[in-house]
């Protein structure tokens, strides 16, 4: 069958897809009230987490090694409760050792931890619960939700759903799912998603994660079959990969994910880019506003982050309770400049967000600059900042002009306490 130039991203083998998509159907409408029965009413839980925070305990950490891209020293103050610590080392670190300073301590003492260490270190991280993140003290810190999420929105028209793709999804990304006419299938039985849970879910972020990993309890997973269902990427006969997929008012939520561990490499090709493209493509056609494709670390730079925006995905909020990360750089050296270099950082500021972009190196050109917006802005910021310590090229007012998108230039060259000025909103 002959692919139909008015359907961009139009699988052939898969039959065309409608110009114009569907009203959402009036039994979307009840979903949210069987979720919020499912896991319980929001103040019970609220009222259960507070009463829970006179356990938490924190710890004190002193790391030291060798950063991450650069190799130099690299001395870190940690405290917190370590929910996001191997995440954190794993950022900055390429080998190091933890040298606890304390264990077991009020999440609460963290100024006073801070203000004992903070001398000696090139770089303060308190990784803080809610609502201890709101009440410290963070003067000079940078804010960041640890998971920020990201949506892909679905417009009136298939055309404008694959406009908001970028090139390689295009070619690369569709290529694989062409190639092995990759198929789709949806299920919802209570043994899939018990099958899904020990099959694909628990070995696949066993395996992504690692040390990392957060495994979700059997019987919260296995609960959603009743308003959930599962989607299956098939290769003929075989399952390359699944997701648990929650509608919601018009928001086609996929929570969970997985993949056979056992299957090689060749085999697997393209299924998770097929996931992407079938799930946008079921929304469009169910007549949903947007895909939820949940969370990713606050950085422009993390893998995930960057495979969910090139498939149309912007930034849309983060979930207050699971805390703050409050970073503070201490000062100026090889390590430090290196590492904020590699990691555009995702700030928080006032339940918007701001990311840092920053050369160290040399003069930016107006060609850098474009480059820049190009692999880092991401749609839902309110703003990405530019920060230079050795100035701007002629010529890069023009690219902000030609690309008239909320991009700011700070140029650091000159200033006392230029890593002020970059923690600085």
């Amino acid at each position: 069958m002959k692919r139909d130039d008015n359907q961009p991203g139009y699988i052939p083998h898969l039959g065309p897809v409608s110009p114009t998509k569907l009203i959402q159907p009036d039994y979307h409408k009840n979903i949210a009230d069987k979720i919020k029965d499912a896991i319980g009413s929001a103040r019970e839980r609220v009222a259960e987490f507070l009463k829970s925070l006179v356990t938490y305990k924190a710890d004190a950490i002193l790391l030291t090694g060798r950063e991450k891209h650069s190799g130099e020293p690299l001395r870190v103050f940690y405290f917190g409760l370590g929910e996001n610590l191997s995440y954190l080392a794993d950022l900055l670190f390429s080998e190091y050792e933890d040298n606890i300073q304390a264990a077991d301590v009020s999440p609460w003492r963290a100024t006073a931890w801070c203000e004992k260490f903070q001398a000696g270190v090139d770089i303060v991280v308190l990784d803080l619960p809610w609502p201890v993140c709101r009440i410290v003290r963070n003067d000079g810190f940078l804010t960041l939700a640890p998971w920020v999420n990201m949506v892909i929105p679905i417009g009136k028209t298939w055309e404008a759903v694959v406009g908001r793709w970028s090139k390689n999804v295009k070619g690369a990304d569709l290529r694989p799912i062409r190639k092995h006419q990759l198929n789709f299938r949806m299920i919802n039985s209570e043994q899939a998603f018990r099958d899904f849970y020990n099959v694909f879910y628990v070995p696949y972020v066993t395996m992504r994660f690692g040390d990392a990993v957060f495994i979700e309890p059997e019987d919260k997973i296995v609960a959603v079959h009743e308003y959930g269902e599962i989607i299956e990427i098939l290769r003929a006969d075989t399952v390359i990969a699944e997701a648990i997929l929650i509608d919601i008012d018009g928001s086609l939520g996929f929570h969970w994910i997985g993949a056979p561990v056992d299957i090689d490499a060749p085999m697997r090709e393209g299924a998770f880019a097929a996931l992407y493209y079938f799930i946008i493509r079921l929304a469009y056609e169910r007549g949903c506003n947007e895909v939820d494709c949940f969370t990713s670390r606050p950085t422009l730079s993390d893998g995930v982050l960057r495979f969910k925006r090139k498939w149309g995905a912007m930034l849309s909020d983060c979930d207050d309770m699971n805390g703050q990360i409050l970073l503070k750089p201490m000062r100026i050296n090889q390590a430090m400049l290196t590492n904020l270099g590699h990691n555009p950082l995702i700030t928080r500021v006032d339940d918007s967000f701001i990311a840092k972009v920053l050369f160290a190196e040399s003069e930016v050109s107006a060609s850098l600059v474009q480059e820049t917006i190009d692999t880092y802005y991401t749609d839902g910021l309110r703003c990405l900042q530019v920060y230079s310590l050795h100035g701007f090229a002629q010529g890069v007012d023009e690219v902000l002009r030609e690309r008239n998108l909320q991009v700011e230039l700070i140029d650091l060259h000159g200033i006392e306490d230029p890593m002020r000025t970059y923690c600085h909103v």
